[in-house]
């Protein structure tokens, strides 16, 4: 009598892998965190640039809400909040915030190009201290991403 062998690659029905679905760019998380921190450095640099143009002894800084430099730096903080919001929605709070710490780097620079502001030496270590903890942070994170 011949007997049956059952193997079972042969028998089993493989389904097809499904493509992981990939979001569009705009959805990126990464990018969220980054735009987060350039609008809220771009609106510290107006909020500057605008308190400077009030005239001084405004209790409060209310005189400041008249120019129009401080209105597109409220609006930079907002938009940075919209999409940080959207940031947290894919991401972790301790990856994201910490990722957010470029802030740190991106506002000297910033004061540095934009305001002519001097910045000491020790401030540029400091700097450079923080990018190479960001860096720190990200690379391992981008390890993690490829692998999912």
């Amino acid at each position: 009598m011949p007997s049956l062998i059952l193997e079972p690659d042969r028998l089993a029905l493989k389904p097809e892998p499904i493509p992981a679905k990939k979001n569009p760019w705009y959805l990126n998380p990464y990018l969220h965190v980054g735009l987060t921190v350039l609008l809220s450095a771009i609106a510290q640099i107006l909020f500057k640039v605008g308190s400077d143009q009030t005239p001084g002894g405004s209790l409060l800084g209310f005189a400041s809400l008249k120019s129009g430099v401080i209105w597109l730096g409220i609006g930079c903080m907002i938009g940075s909040l919209l999409v940080w919001l959207q940031a947290l929605r894919s991401l972790p709070l301790i990856i994201a915030f910490n990722l957010a710490a470029a802030t740190q780097v991106v506002v000297p620079l910033g004061c540095w190009l934009f305001l002519g502001e001097e910045v000491s030496v020790l401030r540029w270590i400091g700097v450079f201290v923080v990018t190479v903890g960001v860096i720190i942070i990200a690379k391992p994170l981008a390890k993690l991403e490829e692998r999912l």
